[in-house]
């Protein structure tokens, strides 16, 4: 006689490991503190396993004793279109009710709906879908995580003999496909960044850009800028009118500050003081002439650390009035 099994399943899936990094810095040791990823010490990551419970009966009868069950998971409300199968073995029922811990493939949890399956002694039983938990739900494909308050953060650290990841990145986006635009797209309406990117290390990145295919590495919508200090990028740039009469600055711009670059005339015809509004004292510039009568520029610093005083320079005469470009780095 062909049996009628019936039973009742409830998936309990544990919290992403990035969920309880929250909750637990979310908590603090203290009222009042402000919390920090650097006060966890983790001895081991979340595993891929999931908590499957139900009750099992027979032609009514509550199961009692040792069952085979496959566990199948499809892609499709009609359980036609298969994505993995999990041999739990031998599961132990009490009573009708059994509690089994299955061992998943995390890359089947990537956002797509699966539904469930379960074959009791080589019959299958339902196909139930799988719910997620509730605030798991802010993190499926194309879901937006939106925090007005404070901020929405992605820790993901190493410690050494600690909880250990990758530590090549924090963050790491991809956009697959000729209609992804962005792996990571930053926008600030206020006076914050809209990506932030820091290391820690000498040799580290704060942030990388690649385009294999020819793109853009990355692309800016308005002005880059940088700190003073630091390499890597143009600090400022003029092209002005030098000389002894009628010195004007034509085009700027300045990467440091808001302040504008102002120019003075010189002693002597080709000769100008260019005032960045900034101190230039520990970085690098380049000057050219525009124009075909100079034969070259030189700048060397000025009476303050903002100022250039630069020469504009020809054979004969000397030094001929006309215009320059000079770059800060």
């Amino acid at each position: 006689m062909k049996r009628r099994w019936t039973f009742i399943g409830v998936l309990a899936v544990g919290l992403l490991l990035a969920l309880a990094l929250g909750m637990t810095q979310a908590q603090g040791s203290d009222a009042g503190e402000e919390p920090h990823a650097e006060s966890l010490s983790i001895a081991a990551t979340v595993g891929q396993k999931i908590s499957y419970q139900g009750t099992l009966t027979d032609d009514g009868t509550p199961v009692d004793g040792a069952r085979e069950m496959v566990f199948k998971l499809y892609s499709d409300d009609g359980c036609s279109t298969s994505v993995d199968t999990i041999d739990a073995g031998s599961v132990e029922v009490n009573d009708g009710v059994f509690d089994v811990v299955l061992t998943v493939n995390q890359d089947d949890f990537n956002g797509q709906g699966l539904w469930l399956e379960v074959e009791v002694g080589g019959t299958g039983v339902g196909c139930e879908e799988l719910l997620p938990v509730p605030y798991a739900l802010s993190l499926r494909p194309g879901a937006v995580i939106s925090d007005t308050d404070t901020s929405v953060e992605v820790n993901r650290f190493d410690e050494g003999t600690g909880f250990q990841l990758d530590a090549y990145y924090g963050v790491y986006a991809e956009a697959d496909g000729p209609g992804a635009n962005y792996g990571i797209r930053g926008e600030s309406s206020g006076m914050g960044a809209g990506v932030v990117g820091v290391s820690n290390s000498a040799s580290g990145r704060g942030i990388l850009g690649s385009n294999p295919a020819g793109g853009y590495a990355g692309y800016f919508v308005g002005d880059v800028a940088q700190d003073r200090g630091n390499n890597g990028l143009v600090k400022a740039a003029a092209y002005v009118y030098c000389g002894n009469t009628s010195s004007q600055v034509e085009r700027f711009f300045n990467n440091i500050n808001s302040n504008d670059i102002t120019i003075n005339n010189g002693t002597n015809p080709g000769r100008c003081t260019i005032d960045f509004n900034f101190d230039i004292s520990d970085r690098f510039w380049s000057a050219t002439p525009a124009g075909t009568v100079a034969q070259g520029v030189s700048c060397q610093q000025g009476t303050s650390g903002d100022e250039l005083s630069c020469y504009r320079w020809s054979t004969a005469p000397a030094g001929v009035n006309g215009s320059i470009m000079v770059l800060v780095y």
